[in-house]
């Protein structure tokens, strides 16, 4: 067994989690995405004190989820503070790492019609919000002749959506902390993709959910108010890199959890587990 990740990100990942189950913090967060900034007007609207809300914005700092604003103002002896929405991009991508995985890949070989292989490895994994899965990965016979369909600026246009989408749902919706808003935002989303326009990367991607996974409530106003129609892709520093070996991976149910949190496998996961089998854990900012 292994968790899918350092010791690093999960020391990471549990300090985030405090700040988005914290209502008070969870409460600076959301005025500063309205955009009060300054931690004098932040007091007054929060009826703490300065210092008070100086701890918690050092708090938010401290986790990546504010920053001091880079536009320069007038005083140079007053801050702003803005959210990092590339920090709301990771929470999002690591909430959903193993359904993002398989997504990928899908998209990936979606181009092939018909595939002779081999089955190469069979492994365990539980994502984020507990679904436990049987991941199998196929290798053509034909490697070298199967080319895999670049699927980037899908991938990358599908988180810019989730981001833009969010930002319209912190400002539409009530709740308490920040965990409340990433989770509600997923369950509506998962429950509702249809509504969104058919050529919604984020729509198809919980399509897919809907199908490939165990199912886990109106959102396009929000939709058609916040996401802007021209694409604006957030786009890391691109590295070149070794072509990759095709694998097909296909994931299906192997099981459920009982009352008392034991998974209980079926008896196609029992069949295909076998000593030296894995079993990956994707760890989540919002899952328990």
């Amino acid at each position: 067994m292994r968790v899918d990740s350092g010791g690093s990100l999960r020391h990471e990942i549990g300090r985030v989690r405090t700040a988005l189950n914290s209502p008070a913090l969870s409460e600076i967060l959301l005025l500063v995405v309205k955009g009060v900034g300054s931690p004098g007007e932040l007091a007054r609207q929060t009826g703490k004190s300065k210092y008070a809300v100086s701890v918690q914005l050092a708090n938010l700092k401290r986790v990546g989820l504010v920053n001091i604003t880079r536009v320069v103002s007038a005083d140079m002896r007053r801050r702003s503070y803005e959210i990092v929405w590339a920090k709301v991009c990771q929470i999002f991508k690591q909430d959903h790492a193993l359904e993002l995985e398989i997504y990928e890949n899908q998209l990936s070989v979606a181009g092939l019609s018909e595939v002779q292989g081999n089955e190469t490895r069979v492994g365990l994994a539980i994502s984020g919000n507990g679904k436990l899965g049987l991941v199998r990965e196929i290798t053509p016979q034909d490697a070298q002749r199967t080319e895999l369909k670049p699927v980037a600026d899908q991938m990358g246009r599908l988180v810019w959506e989730f981001t833009e989408f969010f930002k319209g749902y912190l400002k539409e919706r009530r709740f308490n902390t920040m965990r409340e808003y990433f989770q509600g935002a997923y369950k509506e989303l998962s429950e509702r993709y249809g509504r969104l326009p058919r050529n919604s990367e984020l729509g198809r991607f919980f399509e897919f959910n809907d199908r490939a996974f165990k199912r886990i409530t109106p959102i396009e106003e929000v939709w058609r108010k916040y996401v802007p129609k021209k694409f604006e892709a957030y786009t890391p520093a691109k590295r070149k890199e070794p072509p990759k070996v095709p694998v097909i991976k296909l994931f299906a149910e192997a099981g459920s959890a009982d009352p008392a949190g034991r998974y209980v496998l079926n008896a196609e996961a029992q069949a295909a587990i076998k000593p030296g089998v894995p079993l990956r854990i994707y760890p989540a900012y919002t899952y328990s």
